[in-house]
């Protein structure tokens, strides 16, 4: 095994780690008001509530070792850490699986909501409110350039192209020219870039739980969650647009003799971006978790309210939402902390769509190695 693919495969033990601790986390990091998603009492979280989240721990731990051991060792004696990749990816929906097991298990103990009379928000809200034209023509102008890089040199580009590049910026491995080996990273991003801004639409238009009493307060904090929620995908979108741009032009920094200077920016800049981008992802957690904590501060109540009709609707631990007679397609989580989707909602399909169109576009170009 070479140094480079070393390397590669501590950055993905390392990215592991980090999701395996947030997967911990996640199902007690509101305690009692939001154990595996649902309310429930003290005495219960204490109690049984503790040991299901003990078992909980130790499965999603086997779990991970034995997906993490597989994968690793496979990469290390074939070289290619591709398999160590693709358990790290088969380890998000495995966990997702086990939340949703052990949910099932929390749900005799929720607390019912009580009920409560709520407010309609009289607020439009517009996309055009959170976000800027200077932003948006960044975004634009930094995705689409490097394809007109790209159309620029491609017909001088050899025969056989780099596809993929060590830590030290140096291609270990090679393909023939196509339009897929070219410029799918360009096409991604600019499908990525269409994504995100149809999700941050979507949440734009989220529907918000306002209680009657107190609901001036509770909008004041809940419009803060969602313009927190807008500003950290507008951070996403140029940190991935920066990442993906870069990476795109890797090609003619590798075989264009003009362009080989710039390559050590561009790997440096490659790592910082990644390192950025968790701490981006880090910081609006917390800062979600502030503003939900100033909000049952200013209350005197629960960050997650909802309707008594409506706890039926949800399954997964509070992750999945299916509910024909709400017209809303977005709503707010049960843990309060972000938005999911009403799998029931007038346009869910076509989101759905949009994201399965991902791993096709990973496809047609894995086929056209």
């Amino acid at each position: 095994m070479n140094n480079e693919t070393f390397g590669v495969l501590i950055a993905l033990l390392v990215a592991d780690l980090l999701v395996l601790a947030v997967l911990m986390w996640m199902p007690a990091m509101r305690r009692e008001k939001a154990f595996f998603g649902m309310r429930v009492s003290r005495e219960i979280y204490e109690g049984e509530g503790r040991r299901i989240l003990r078992r909980y721990w130790l499965c999603l731990l086997a779990a991970f070792v034995a997906l993490s051991a597989f994968g690793f060792l496979t990469a290390y004696y074939r070289n290619n850490f591709l398999y160590a990749a693709a358990s790290y990816v088969l380890s998000v929906p495995l966990a997702f699986v086990l939340y949703t097991n052990f949910a099932r298990e929390v749900r005799p103990f929720r607390i019912p909501s009580e009920a409560k009379r709520f407010a309609s928000s009289l607020t439009t809200r517009k996309l055009a409110d959170y976000t800027t034209i200077a932003l948006e023509a960044l975004v634009v102008i930094v995705t689409i350039a490097p394809v007109f890089a790209l159309v620029y040199y491609y017909p001088g580009l050899p025969e056989r192209v780099p596809v993929h590049w060590g830590l030290n910026g140096e291609p270990d491995r090679w393909a023939r020219k196509t339009f897929a080996t070219v410029f799918f990273i360009p096409v991604l991003a600019a499908y990525m870039q269409s994504w995100f801004l149809l999700l941050k639409y979507d949440i734009v238009h989220a529907k918000m739980m306002l209680p009657a009493e107190q609901a001036e307060v509770y909008m004041h904090y809940k419009e803060m969650l969602l313009a927190a929620s807008a500003r950290m995908i507008d951070w996403m979108r140029g940190l991935i647009a920066v990442l993906l741009s870069g990476v795109s032009l890797f090609i003619l920094m590798t075989t264009i003799e003009s362009w080989r200077r710039w390559m050590p920016f561009a790997s440096t800049a490659l790592w910082v971006n990644v390192a950025l981008l968790l701490s981006v992802a880090f910081y609006f957690l917390y800062r979600f978790m502030a503003i939900n904590g100033q909000l049952e501060t200013a209350t005197g109540g629960d960050a997650n309210v909802r309707r008594q009709s409506e706890e039926d609707k949800w399954s997964g631990g509070g992750t999945i939402y299916y509910n024909p007679d709400d017209p809303a397609l977005i709503v707010e989580k049960m843990d309060g902390l972000g938005y999911t989707y009403n799998f029931a909602g007038k346009g869910i399909r076509l989101r759905l769509m949009f994201l399965a169109g991902v791993p096709l576009l990973v496809l047609w170009a894995l086929l056209d190695l």
